[in-house]
């Protein structure tokens, strides 16, 4: 199983999202760094994981919780999906509001541990 681990900066204040390219790759969005907006983001999200990713960064952003932590699946560009999980924490950088983290793609991970639980 390869692990394939992006890095992702969201600036709050300037609605800024930018991902490097390891982030595409998960995202099935090119292998290119992409800049874009937190919408973004949240039309990629799997419908059943939506609402509550959103919840948990936006629970992040206002200080409910000290650390963004998620598992969730996304809808990549070709229709496939993959699972990820993804973490962060709040910082300040310049006067705004950031929060800065990575994310896994966990595909793999989780088929095997549902192949095992077949056994």
């Amino acid at each position: 199983m390869s692990r394939l681990v992006g890095i992702w900066d969201y600036n709050v204040t300037q609605n800024i999202l930018q991902w490097d390219k390891n982030m595409s790759v998960i995202f099935g969005a090119g292998n290119r760094p992409i800049v874009g907006n937190i919408d973004m983001f949240s039309e990629l999200l799997h419908p059943a994981d939506k609402d509550r990713v959103v919840g948990l960064v936006m629970d992040t952003i206002n200080g409910v919780n000290d650390f963004y932590d998620a598992i969730y699946t996304v809808t990549k560009q070709d229709g496939s999906e993959a699972s990820v999980h993804a973490w962060g924490s709040m910082f300040n950088h310049n006067g705004d509001k950031c929060l800065i983290g990575a994310c896994e793609d966990v595909t793999d991970r989780k088929k095997f541990i549902e192949e095992l639980r077949r056994v």
